[in-house]
């Protein structure tokens, strides 16, 4: 982040942090925050995510599948630190462009051309001057070309953080359910999603002195259950990070 004027109420900003959880790689976001005192945060970026790919035909079996690019990209509004409440509220428009969609050109219902809207809120609740809840909810629909593959996505999910000296934690529980529009033609019924999953992140600021330093680990484990066993998934992440403060 760059503040444009000392008082630190505008800056340009640039992370990876995806807006969205439909961005299938690494998301680069740059834009500006400016805060309105007794009004809130104003944020505005644009993100594009260069090196996602997407099976030409996701469907093939026993044969190795090729992929191709699937360019992603779009913006994001932001309202954080509503008249000073610990609400927030963002909305982001993505756009995916498949470049190589094979299965779209043999069944139109499954193209899989088109955007993404979003809508997502959350509240902090402070029970402690260390203890913070954060209730979340989110609604995204997703609108391809091809209906079989356009979506309703529902996901409520609650972020507790707790700090204690040095050291802080910081988990989140979800939960979504997606519904799509038409019979998917390949398997023959309508898709139907549940999808949830924790993470659990540790902070260990100033580790062993060193100022401005912080050592991060994290874990997490998500699952998805579909009426259709294809789309069923499951995945364990795990990371240390070590983070540098320039402010």
């Amino acid at each position: 982040a760059y503040r444009l004027s000392e008082s630190g109420t505008t800056s340009l900003f640039l992370n990876t942090d995806p807006p969205i959880d439909e961005v299938g790689s690494l998301g680069i976001n740059a834009g500006i925050s400016h805060t309105v005192d007794g009004t809130g945060i104003l944020e505005f970026s644009t993100f594009i995510s260069p090196f996602a790919e997407a099976y030409k035909n996701p469907y093939l079996v026993g044969v190795r599948r090729e992929t191709t690019s699937a360019m992603q990209y779009g913006v994001k509004v932001a309202f954080n630190r509503i008249m000073g409440s610990g609400l927030r509220v963002n909305a982001a428009w993505m756009n995916e462009d498949i470049d190589d969609d094979q299965i779209g050109r043999i069944n139109p219902a499954m193209d899989r051309d088109g955007n993404v809207y979003s809508l997502k809120t959350n509240y902090s609740i402070y029970l402690s001057e260390n203890l913070e809840i954060r209730p979340r909810f989110g609604i995204s629909t997703g609108d391809f070309k091809g209906e079989a593959n356009s979506y309703v996505k529902l996901k409520p999910g609650i972020e507790i953080n707790y700090s204690f000296g040095n050291l802080g934690v910081e988990s989140e529980f979800f939960y979504s359910f997606s519904t799509y529009d038409e019979s998917n033609p390949i398997f023959g019924k309508t898709r139907e999603d549940d999808g949830y999953g924790m993470t659990l992140t540790l902070y260990y600021v100033e580790p062993f002195g060193y100022e401005n330093f912080t050592v991060v680990g994290l874990a997490g484990y998500s699952r998805g259950d579909s009426n259709i066993d294809f789309y069923d998934t499951e995945a364990i992440t795990t990371g240390v990070l070590v983070n540098y403060d320039f402010a």
